[in-house]
């Protein structure tokens, strides 16, 4: 049962990783975006 639960806690962590790189990538892609539109105004 132990194995089981450090296993699914593995997986839990890894989705969260993969959601915050997401997350990430995508806040620095709006926040370039925000900057080039300021550049050109």
């Amino acid at each position: 049962i132990e194995a089981l639960g450090i296993l699914e806690l593995a997986r839990t962590l890894q989705t969260i990783h993969e959601l915050n790189q997401y997350i990430n990538t995508n806040s620095k892609n709006t926040t370039e975006s925000t900057k080039s539109d300021e550049g050109i105004i």
